[in-house]
């Protein structure tokens, strides 16, 4: 019989007919770009940092910023059939920038029934990681199975309504099963000393930085197998810590206990709490299990500099059948004006396995081939680094690569075939060499170098509460073009003094046609002189105060409306460092200014905050 077959790779959708004994689908997302795949929803906190933060097409998915209580998810649309197992494949980074509150909580990946789109919801925030229950949220929406990648160490621990778990485990990896109880399965502790810093081989980098890690001080990949046992799932993962590293294997195979859904859907949430952490995601593969593949990664983007432009591809083929393969033919169409040799321009990565070899290569009419020997559950990758010429700005260079073997029955052919589309864009205007945000009294002082700028009009400087709705608050005059260095200043006067626990800056430069680019985004935290920090802003049911107090004291917090009525007061017991305080306001308050008034020790200091 024929089953519809649905492709997911970067933008596109395509639907084909296959004719096969089971249904098939393969989803490749990077989320390096400002779009992603129609076939994928976001949630909650959810957005993608490309042109939002990082420069376009060198984006990624973060679930959540390095702020307390969020959660944010992204939902693969596609449904499949539960019978048929699946591979998930992802990278990722977690960092927090320096300030108080670090290193929480997690990210979790999840399954859910199918039949319940209609009402899907996250679950918990917290160390619950949008999956499991919590003591005042439900757990996800019809969820089968959730896997926590869990920093801070809740996820484990049966407390504020998750059930089951050996307690508290810090840098640990875990399982999760079916709703309502989202009981604990199995899980494994990555490392039991969190000390050390930068990558100490837990789950999230155990330093705050003012950027995000490169790969070369912070990668993990982590690969995800649910194959088909009995009806239900023997669940495998794995990971790896260096690019070049095999994927080691962290606990299974586990067997699932209660039957899947019919249909299944799958997700990626993340979430924190009272500590916190940016939760990224970047390279997203989804697949069948127990056959081959292939991933091809290319630039999204590269420059029109004239003359000879490098450009790298990275073909990696994998074999997740059980045994040795020594005949996967690699054919890779090469763009137009691709100068490749096969000598000096392609290496090969085993991954520490010696019988993962790609031999023959040759290039024939503009298509590299080569026939593939890998080993059980293992991949090679193909390194490609070649110059293009020939190009103009506008221009979509396509690169396609497939795979086929005589060697097994491939189950699911659409894994086979991968292409990546690079779009050719003119030199970027400005070559910026650093770009800072940092108190200046009541200010903010906004500082930026340019090494270089080309048909440069002005700047403007893009304020934000939450880092993702931007505002413009000043303008400063470029340069035009000049290949001096340059400093540029602005003043955010009065910043500091904004009823938000941090504020969010980011740099956008305008050429005299009009075309724009941004800046990386910045972070300035705002901690009053009294060490009262309000969140979230504006607020919705309930107001939280973060009160640094030098002492045990006494205190008291009170919210008024715009005329001056009280409407809650509560005392508070401060100890000593910080003291989170939930002030729960009426649903029912209408949305406007609020003053908030907080008295210790005979000072009172008052706050203007949104609802």
């Amino acid at each position: 019989m024929k089953l519809l077959s649905y492709i997911i790779t970067g933008a596109a959708l395509c639907f084909s007919l296959v004719q096969t004994a089971q249904a098939q689908f393969s989803i490749n997302e990077t989320f390096r770009n400002s779009t992603i795949s129609s076939g994928i929803t976001l949630g909650g906190n959810a957005y993608l940092t490309s042109g939002a933060g990082d420069p376009q097409g060198q984006g990624w998915l973060r679930l959540t910023g390095d702020s307390n209580y969020q959660a944010g998810y992204a939902v693969i649309q596609q449904a499949f059939p539960s019978a048929m197992g699946v591979l998930v494949d992802f990278e990722y980074v977690t960092w927090s920038r320096p300030g108080a509150g670090n290193g929480a909580d997690g990210i979790s990946l999840f399954l859910f029934d199918a039949a319940q789109s209609e009402s899907f919801h996250a679950g918990g925030y917290g160390g619950s990681l949008g999956y499991s229950k919590r003591t005042e949220a439900a757990g996800l929406s019809g969820g089968y199975l959730g896997l926590g990648l869990d920093e801070f160490g809740n996820y484990s621990n049966p407390t504020e309504g998750r059930v089951g778990g050996p307690g508290f485990t810090k840098n640990a990896v875990a399982l999760r099963g079916p709703a309502p109880d989202y009981a604990y399965l199995s899980g494994n502790q990555v490392i039991s000393d969190d000390s050390g810093n930068g990558d100490n081989g837990g789950i999230d980098y155990n330093t705050t930085t003012a950027t995000r890690p490169t790969a070369s001080q912070f990668y993990r990949r982590v690969q995800i197998s649910l194959e088909p046992y009995n009806g239900t799932y023997r669940v495998t993962v794995k990971w790896k810590k260096h690019a070049s590293d095999p994927f080691t294997t962290l606990f299974g195979p586990v067997t699932m206990t209660s039957l899947p859904p019919a249909m299944l859907k799958l997700g990626l949430a993340s979430s924190t709490g009272a500590q916190h952490n940016f939760h990224e995601i970047r390279n997203l593969i989804i697949t069948t299990p127990g056959n081959i593949s292939v991933d091809k990664q290319g630039p999204e983007y590269i420059d029109l500099n004239g003359g000879r432009n490098n450009l790298s591809y990275d073909i990696t083929v994998s074999n997740g059948s059980t045994v040795a393969l020594n005949d996967i033919q690699v054919r890779d169409l090469l763009p137009a004006g691709y100068a490749l040799s096969v000598d000096t321009g392609i290496s090969i990565e085993n991954y520490g396995n010696p019988a993962n070899t790609v031999n023959n290569l040759n290039i024939s009419n503009g298509v590299l081939s080569g026939t593939a020997s890998i080993a059980a559950n293992s991949e090679v990758t193909l390194h490609l680094r070649g110059v293009i010429n020939g190009l103009t700005v506008g221009q979509s260079i396509r690169n396609t690569v497939r795979i086929s073997s005589a060697s097994i029955q491939d189950q699911d052919t659409t894994n086979n075939v991968d292409t990546v589309y690079t779009l050719v864009q003119a030199p970027l205007p400005v070559t910026l060499s650093s770009f800072t945000a940092s108190p200046a009294g009541s200010d903010v002082l906004l500082s930026w170098v340019t090494a270089m700028e080309i048909n440069n009009d002005h700047f403007e400087i893009e304020r934000s509460a939450d880092g993702k709705q931007f505002q413009t608050v000043g303008h400063v005059k470029g340069s035009g073009d000049t290949k001096e260095l340059h400093h540029y200043e602005l003043r955010d006067a009065g910043a500091m003094e904004q009823p938000v626990s941090a504020l969010y800056y980011r740099l956008k430069q305008v050429d005299r046609d009009g075309r724009s680019e941004y800046s990386v985004v910045r972070q300035v935290s705002l901690q009053h002189e009294e060490g009262v920090v309000l969140y979230p802003v504006p607020f919705n049911e309930v107001l939280n105060l973060r009160v640094r107090s030098a002492a045990a004291a006494e205190a008291s917090v009170a919210i008024y409306s715009i005329d001056g009525r009280q409407l809650v007061r509560q005392a508070v017991t401060l100890q000593k460092g910080y003291n989170e305080i939930a002030l729960k306001s009426g649903a029912a308050w209408p949305a406007g200014m609020y003053t908030v008034e907080y008295t210790t020790q005979g000072q009172v200091y008052r706050y203007k905050v949104a609802k």
